[in-house]
């Protein structure tokens, strides 16, 4: 777990301590029994409801009110504010892979209520009402789809992904597990058809999701923060790539008569890499194999099956069109060099374009940044966020890069005080500053989520 108290040129003692409070409070569902180490909280489960109820429990404490919306994702929302005008929310997820870290998505949420701590001196009132978003189930591995929660909220996913997918350790259909957190998917349901979404998209000011940066660019720059410019865009592909050849003995069968599978994905996997190696150095593209074996493998057997994944990234989506391209090229091409075949028909790609942070908000927090005294380095998300999905919304979307070790998904995972200080004061500058006027934006947010979206008001 971090420690905080190194920080005070940055933030208040009071600050800092409650913050540290937070993260040991989350740090309940660290594990360490041998087989497993890291932080155990899936999406969608006890425990990440049950640190979702810790987090509400403090800013409850610091005055704020809590509300919950249809898909079960948690507005913490401040009392003080001209309701009239849209409200400006900060935030993040608090689930993490398997075996995770503990800083991935809750360093935004603590950061976010830190910042809106009332402060001792009373020298700034807010203009407008702010709060904090709490996603459910950001991480991909549970349901194997990233940011469930974020686009259930938004009308990206609905009834049939509830009932299709299913949790990784246990099988369960998430509107089983669902359920089983006492949100009720009928209503659910109900409301995303009547409205598209599950919580007033247009009420919403902006969103600015902290985050801890995931790479050590702002380690090598010796930098605190970063202004994401935007978050690109993958494809992923939740059925495997698959080649199929033909059994055969690997002692009599001779080698120009052998039709292997393995022998096929391998021939596939080079000229992919070379073909996106030629992409990467006229754009931006960056690609991994996360999974590759031989189906029932057998000492004595010519592979006839194997299965194979990809993780392809880029900011341009010309440059995903030309990856998905040579992915089709390459397994085409080697299947008819070895006599092979692969599932052309049954691969489903699944494509996230790339999303561009919105200008205006990033304006607005480099204004917050120098109002607090620090510089933003502007720099690219790699990795997904459930601000991308804000943004596909419709919401002016932005987000802050805090920098780390560059360990991320990982009990090694670290957050240096210094950095999440300086993030907790450039939010609170932001949310402090005088209200811009956002065209098509509504007042009274927690008043219609209420009545016009079904999410209630909570008590804890």
């Amino acid at each position: 777990m971090t420690h905080l108290h190194g920080a005070t040129d940055f933030l208040s003692l009071a600050d800092l301590e409650f913050a540290q409070r937070c993260f040991d409070a989350l740090s309940k569902h660290w594990v360490d029994d041998g087989d497993r180490t890291g932080m155990h909280r899936p999406g969608y489960s006890d425990q990440e409801t049950e640190a979702m109820d810790m987090i509400c429990a403090r800013a409850v404490e610091q005055g704020m009110e809590v509300y919950e919306d249809v898909a079960g994702n948690r507005f913490l929302v401040t009392r003080d504010g001209d309701d009239t005008l849209p409200v400006r929310l900060m935030g993040s997820h608090l689930d993490a892979v398997p075996q995770g870290g503990a800083f991935d998505g809750p360093a935004g949420v603590v950061a976010a209520i830190t910042a809106l701590r009332s402060t001792p001196d009373g020298a700034m009132t807010l203009s407008q009402k702010a709060g904090v978003v709490i996603w459910r189930n950001e991480e991909s591995p549970w349901f194997k789809q990233f940011a469930v929660g974020s686009k259930l909220a938004t009308g990206r996913l609905g009834m049939a992904f509830l009932k299709s997918a299913r949790q990784r350790e246990t099988d369960m259909t998430l509107d089983m597990a669902v359920a089983g957190q006492t949100i009720d998917t009928e209503r659910f349901a109900t409301v995303q058809s009547l409205r598209g979404a599950t919580f007033p998209t247009d009420s919403v000011a902006g969103f600015v999701e902290a985050h801890i940066e995931q790479e050590t660019t702002l380690d090598e720059l010796d930098m605190p923060l970063g202004l994401v410019t935007g978050i690109a865009g993958n494809i992923r592909f939740p059925e495997y790539i698959e080649f199929y050849g033909r059994a055969a003995h690997t002692g009599t069968t001779r080698m120009d008569k052998r039709h292997s599978a393995e022998r096929t994905a391998r021939d596939f996997l080079n000229r992919l890499d070379a073909s996106c190696t030629k992409i990467a150095d006229r754009g931006e593209l960056v690609w991994e194999v996360v999974d590759h074996h031989v189906v029932n493998p057998s000492q004595t057997s010519v592979p006839a099956h194997v299965r194979l994944n990809l993780d392809i990234r880029s900011t341009r989506a010309q440059d995903l069109d030309a990856a998905m391209s040579a992915i089709i090229a390459a397994a085409d091409n080697v299947c008819a060099k070895h006599g092979t075949t692969w599932n052309r028909e049954g691969v489903k790609p699944q494509r996230q374009a790339p999303v561009m942070m919105d200008e205006g908000l990033r304006s607005a927090l480099y204004r917050a940044a120098s109002k607090a005294r620090f510089s933003l380095h502007d720099m690219p998300s790699w990795a997904g966020h459930d601000a991308m999905v804000t943004a596909e919304a419709g919401i002016p979307s932005a987000m802050l890069f805090m920098k780390h070790n560059g360990i991320s998904h990982n009990p090694l995972e670290d957050l240096p005080a210094h950095s999440f200080a300086a993030a907790v004061r450039v939010l609170r500058e932001w949310i402090y500053s005088p209200p811009v006027e956002k065209r098509g934006r509504e007042g009274g947010f927690t008043h219609r989520l209420i009545t016009q979206y079904g999410g209630q008001k909570l008590s804890l």
